[in-house]
């Protein structure tokens, strides 16, 4: 099973609260990500320009055309990748687990998967990841989720 380097996390640490420790971690986009990152290949310099400034909702959370989902032993975080590396850099928002119903995959495009997490408030948050590697990030990090649920 392949894991995200838990380690690339350090940025973000001193935004952690007590006793929170990280469990997971995957690359996402909000739903249409994908499409929109291939559609900017495919219209040259411009197509790219148009791709770069996307910026999408997932549930009622405006989220940035790339992000990093982290999954600690209380939140579920939404967190902004540096421009060079990709590393976490800063929480954009958090749901603590309690809040979460279920989480699980959802619809496949030809690119990728979105990946479903309902809410106790009746809210689905929807996001999209690429398959291979960064689809086996979000299994893991699903995989780690579901005994959460039920504790």
């Amino acid at each position: 099973m392949a894991t995200y380097k838990l380690k690339n996390f350090k940025k973000i640490l001193p935004e952690l609260v007590q006793g929170e420790v990280i469990q997971a971690g995957a690359f996402a986009m909000p739903p249409g990500g994908m499409k929109r990152q291939m559609m900017g290949g495919a219209f040259g310099v411009i197509g790219q320009v148009v791709a770069a400034k996307g910026k999408g909702t997932a549930g009622s959370f405006e989220l940035p055309r790339r992000f990093i989902l982290g999954l600690t032993n209380q939140r579920l975080l939404f967190v902004k990748p540096d421009a060079l590396l990709g590393r976490p850099k800063s929480i954009l928002y958090a749901i603590p687990v309690n809040q979460i119903a279920s989480g699980g995959l959802g619809d496949k495009g030809a690119m990728s998967q979105q990946a479903v997490f309902a809410l106790k408030s009746g809210e689905q948050v929807i996001v999209e990841v690429g398959k291979v590697r960064v689809k086996a990030w979000m299994v893991d990090l699903l995989e780690k989720l579901q005994p959460m649920l039920t504790a």
